[in-house]
């Protein structure tokens, strides 16, 4: 199977789904748009140049742990077996922020995107940071198949090549009520269109495989 032909098709993951005006650009927004069941249903964020919202998620905690495993894998032409746990995301992008000696270096890359300030545990640019909102991703439920994590070789432009020397990756993550909730309870119905319904966003950026310091893009 070809990387091309194995990538999600966000038209077909919002294809069931009524489209809404609005795309959040904080943490406090959506969950505004989420509670309220306004916003876009899905939320695509491609434009690593001028999306402030993506930049930031590439340089999260989450993505620099696909990177990593990208890179154990040995670089493939494509994967979708990239994965960041939930419990991990909780440890790095929560519980690190208020005792530092938990993981330190979680802590360090998110002050690269927003300086926390001592001893402040309620900061609006850390709390406001989309890593911290997206918490895990890349394990989806089987009625969610393209909820998942990939990568895949390509030119600069992002364009397949299995021997290229950029690698494109993009995650899928829907923020339901059973990630609201924790995971202690279930999405509501697909067919659902008002408040605390599912909202499919859709992270894809590219960059160089030599670079995947999470620093630079």
């Amino acid at each position: 199977m070809s990387a091309e032909s194995s990538r999600p098709d966000t038209a077909t993951i919002g294809k069931h789904i009524a489209n809404k005006e609005g795309i959040a650009q904080d943490n406090p927004e959506f969950l505004l748009q989420y509670l309220s069941g306004h916003g876009n249903n899905v939320q695509e964020h491609f434009d690593l140049k001028h999306d402030l919202v993506l930049q930031d998620f590439t340089r999260s905690p989450g993505a620099q742990a696909i990177r990593e495993e990208y890179d154990k894998l040995g670089d493939p032409a494509y994967t979708d077996k990239l994965s960041y746990g939930t419990l991990r995301a909780f440890n790095e992008t929560v519980v690190a922020k208020f005792f530092d000696v938990v993981a330190p270096p979680a802590s360090a890359l998110m002050d690269e995107v927003h300086p926390l300030p001592d001893n402040a545990l309620f900061d609006h640019d850390h709390w406001g940071n989309v890593g911290l909102q997206i918490g895990g991703f890349g394990n989806p439920p089987k009625d969610q198949p393209w909820a998942r994590a990939t990568a895949h070789r390509c030119d600069e432009n992002g364009n397949s090549k299995n021997d290229g020397n950029y690698v494109q990756f993009q995650v899928v993550n829907v923020a339901g009520f059973h990630s609201f909730g924790y995971h202690w309870f279930p999405d509501l119905p697909t067919t659902y269109n008002g408040p605390m319904r599912n909202i499919t966003q859709v992270f894809r950026w590219t960059e160089p495989i030599n670079e995947q310091s999470g620093t630079e893009h």
